[in-house]
Formats: structure tokens, C-alpha cells, sequence
């Protein structure tokens, strides 16, 4: 055996009871918007799709702080943020969801594509995503308008468990 082949067996062998631990368990990934652009979400839709192979049930929650900031300064706009949460107005909300939107849709494809390298190429990831999430608005803090900003209500855990259920990936956007 090489020294590759050797180092491989060695990684595979200690992963090996984390994947026993956590087939069948429910984890939810958290993603900073700084990963999701380029090689960089290339390598971490692969590392998703290798534990949804290995039976992990996901739910990922993904950021976007970095790429509405750039949308707003690119609208000449300056991002306005009281007790570090981005106050939302009218225009911030079209730009946000807008930003999410392109997010989502390059999440899903990166995930689509890392299943390619696996060795159940024949499996399709199935992605799934919906108003899981209810929220309500802070409303003036401090004196301050929030405007769209807010923060969770409530979660619809038995839908998400009927996704998970079903062997379905429950993507969550911002």
C-alpha cells in the first residue's frame, strides 16, 4: 500500500464510529454566507451529500449577511444595523430576498453536483424546503424601527420531521 492509500484507510477508520453515532440522527448545519460562493461551496455540497450518504438526516440553515451587504452597497445604499440585526426596510427586504433567492437556487445545484463523486451516483438528494418558520417582528427597540426585522415565532417541527422522514434534505433560507 502507499502512503495516500494508507492515510485514507487511517481517516476511514477513525470517522467510522462518528458515522455509526450519527446514522439516523437528525443534524441541523449551520452555513455563514462567507461559504457559499465559488470552491469554497463546491467542497462543502460534496462534504453535505457524503453525510446524507452515510444516512445522516440534514437540515440546513444558511446565512446571507455578506451578500445582501454587497447588493446594498452595490445599490449605493449604506446597510444600517441597531444591536447587530440589520434593520430591514422596504428596499432591504426586495434586495434580501432577492440575494436568498440566487443563494438557494446555488445551494441546491452545489448539492445537486456533489453527488456526482459519491459512490451512489444513481441516488438523487431530494431537497426540500417551506414555510417551516413563522416569525414576528421586533418593532421599535431602543427608539429604533426595526422595519421587516424580526425573529422566530415558531417552528413547525412536525413538518420538518415529515421531510426528514421521507429521507428528504430540509434546506432553510434566511
Amino acid at each position: 500500500m502507499t502512503a495516500v492509500s494508507d492515510d485514507f484507510v487511517r481517516h476511514f477508520r477513525e470517522a467510522a464510529p462518528y458515522v455509526h453515532a450519527l446514522r439516523g440522527k437528525t443534524v441541523v448545519i449551520g452555513i455563514s454566507s462567507a461559504l457559499l460562493q465559488g470552491d469554497t461551496l463546491t467542497a462543502l455540497a460534496a462534504d453535505i451529500g457524503l453525510l446524507a450518504g452515510f444516512g445522516v438526516r440534514l437540515v440546513l440553515v444558511h446565512g446571507s449577511r455578506n451578500q445582501i451587504t454587497e447588493q446594498t452597497e452595490a445599490a449605493g445604499a449604506v446597510p444600517q444595523y441597531h444591536r447587530n440585526r440589520r434593520i430591514i426596510d422596504a428596499e432591504t427586504l426586495q434586495r434580501t430576498k432577492q440575494v436568498c433567492g440566487i443563494l438557494r437556487a446555488d445551494l441546491e445545484a452545489a448539492l445537486s453536483l456533489g453527488l456526482t463523486g459519491m459512490p451512489e451516483r444513481g441516488q438523487r438528494l431530494r431537497i426540500v424546503g417551506g414555510n417551516f418558520v413563522t416569525a414576528r417582528p421586533f418593532g421599535v427597540l431602543d427608539g429604533v424601527d426595526m422595519g421587516y426585522t424580526g425573529r422566530v415565532r415558531k417552528i413547525d417541527s412536525q413538518a420538518l420531521q415529515d421531510c426528514l422522514d421521507s429521507g428528504a434534505l430540509v434546506l432553510l433560507s434566511p
